[in-house]
């Protein structure tokens, strides 16, 4: 009982924008059952699809599944290829742009500031 109410209040911090959706509508209730029945409806709504999205993806993947781990490295080395390759040219244009756009943010530290002249400061009464 205690596993279940723990497993329930964390399912809250699951990033589902469904799921935020439902839980403030449950909580828009302004009572325990309106907020369960509002929980109920969404658990039924859900479970049936899930339920079929893993049961296809094990029907799917059962003849490819010796195979998975290769096309798996496959992918790893190739988007790591790909982001090591990439990375440099869009590094160095984020660099350049910084340095383009910052230039004239800072002022010259030998310039006159009025805004920063304590003398033209009025003091306060």
């Amino acid at each position: 009982m205690v596993r279940a109410g723990v497993v329930g209040l964390l399912s809250g911090l699951l990033p589902c924008g469904w799921l935020w959706a439902f839980l403030v509508t449950a909580a828009g209730t302004g009572s325990a059952l309106g907020g369960a029945a509002v929980m109920c409806a969404f658990w039924i709504g859900t479970v049936p699809a899930l339920v079929a999205v893993g049961l296809g993806a094990q029907l799917i993947s059962a003849p490819l599944r010796r195979h998975i781990p290769t096309v798996t490295a496959l992918l790893l080395i190739a988007i790591g290829t790909f982001a090591i390759v990439s990375r440099p040219t869009s590094a160095v244009a984020a660099v350049t742009k910084h340095e383009r756009t910052s230039l004239g943010a800072v002022p010259d530290p030998g310039t006159d500031q009025s805004c920063c002249d304590h003398r033209s400061v009025q003091p306060s009464r």
